[in-house]
């Protein structure tokens, strides 16, 4: 059975994960509760990602703690946010705003540098303290320093054009 990670008429990325790790429950073809290099080529090839053998090789390399060459469900953790970093998954418009949003870890309401370094660590920035800096120079309309709610969707914008690259 092929699903869509992301379905544009649920809301919030928060689901992400969990749909994901199901999906990569649904690729346990054997059924004996662990993930083999094959089963999870598969799974990433459905998410996306290129080169799917490869990320599975990895994903594996990163998350068999026990170290018998496969991924049980203690492990699958680590391989969903692996997942999520690797893959080409898109967000909608909500979606990227509702990240921004979490990232307000002060809950005042306006993003400081601080917290949008680690949304965009979140998108998967390889230099997240850059795509920040530009960011807020793009969408700090009053020069603040900080991105308040009416100023987000200038942020977005910005965001958005980085959405080939997301990996959160």
């Amino acid at each position: 059975m092929t699903r869509q990670l992301y379905d544009k008429k649920k809301s919030g990325y928060k689901l992400q994960k969990e749909e994901m790790k199901e999906m990569f429950r649904e690729h346990d073809f054997n059924g004996d509760g662990r993930l083999s290099i094959k089963e999870l080529s598969r799974a990433f090839g459905q998410f996306g990602a290129f080169f799917p053998l490869y990320r599975a090789a990895f994903g594996l390399f990163l998350a068999d703690d026990d170290g018998d060459g496969f991924i049980s469900e203690q492990e699958l953790d680590k391989v969903v946010d692996y997942a999520i970093k690797s893959t080409r998954l898109q967000l909608s418009r909500e979606d990227i705003k509702e990240i921004f949003r979490e990232h307000d870890i002060d809950g005042d309401g306006r993003l400081s540098m601080n917290e949008m370094v680690k949304a965009f660590g979140c998108f998967g920035s390889i230099l997240p303290f850059y795509k920040a800096h530009y960011g807020m120079a793009h969408a700090d309309e009053n020069g603040d320093g900080f991105i308040e709610e009416e100023e987000l969707d200038k942020l977005v914008d910005y965001a958005q054009k980085f959405q080939h690259k997301r990996k959160c």
